[in-house]
């Protein structure tokens, strides 16, 4: 795995070096388009993509979200439109969305972002594609899986795949899946931290449950979904070290 994150690396260079140039351009020109599973306003899914907006707006960046999916509403048990009122930001489910939409919102230097490769952004990424419009495909699971139960169509993926300007994955695993149909100008981009919720600067207490205790601890906080989460190696460590 190392060897090929080296090749990936050498032969990427100069494509880096150029889209790194594009990104900048993009970010000084406020014209980025992300289009999402779900809204920035829900969780799991959307992380990614909300952080990535969040971080845009923090810097003046007029961003276009649209998104596949409503979220779910535990308090009327129904799915609702997400309704997300802030500066700079533009939020759209996809069935509201035309081709003139993204027409409205592109310049020659627009950057787009594609998180899952949903069927009903097909249109619009060959719009784009045709225009010449940069576009980056982010693949942030395997959809191969059960999060791909119910909308995962292969054929989609490989146009995604085989037809955005570059390919970030955000795992070493998530690399080997997609070196089967792309062999370059993909990157290895892992998820980072929210540093405005885990300042690295910042000495933080620890709760008062655990400030006597001597033994260490191990805490998670995130998804346990089926079958992609390590149950595996959460039952060795655990059989492995009775001291934690």
């Amino acid at each position: 795995m190392k060897l090929i994150l080296f090749l990936y690396t050498t032969f990427n260079r100069k494509f880096k070096e150029d889209i790194h140039l594009y990104v900048r351009k993009s970010l000084l020109n406020n014209n980025v388009i992300i289009f999402a599973g779900v809204p920035f306003d829900d969780i799991g899914g959307g992380q990614r993509s909300s952080q990535f907006a969040r971080i845009l707006l923090e810097r003046n960046v007029r961003v276009f979200c649209v998104y596949a999916y409503p979220k779910y509403s535990f308090s009327t048990r129904s799915f609702i439109k997400s309704k997300v009122n802030l500066p700079l930001l533009k939020h759209v489910y996809i069935n509201d969305l035309s081709i003139e939409d993204i027409e409205r919102e592109l310049t020659s230097e627009t950057l787009v972002l594609f998180e899952i490769p949903h069927k009903s952004f097909l249109p619009f990424a060959e719009y784009l594609w045709d225009r010449g419009i940069i576009t980056i495909f982010e693949v942030i699971d395997n959809w191969e899986t059960s999060l791909g139960d119910g909308w995962f169509d292969e054929s989609v993926f490989e146009q995604f795949i085989k037809n955005c300007d570059m390919v970030t994955v955000t795992s070493k695993a998530l690399l080997k899946w997609v070196s089967k149909y792309r062999k370059s100008r993909v990157i290895l981009l892992p998820n980072a931290a929210n540093v405005r919720i885990f300042n690295p600067y910042k000495k933080y207490t620890a709760p008062h449950i655990f400030r006597n205790e001597k033994r260490k601890r191990i805490l998670y906080y995130g998804s346990l979904h089926e079958d992609w989460f390590g149950w595996k190696y959460v039952y060795y460590s655990a059989k492995n070290n009775p001291e934690i």
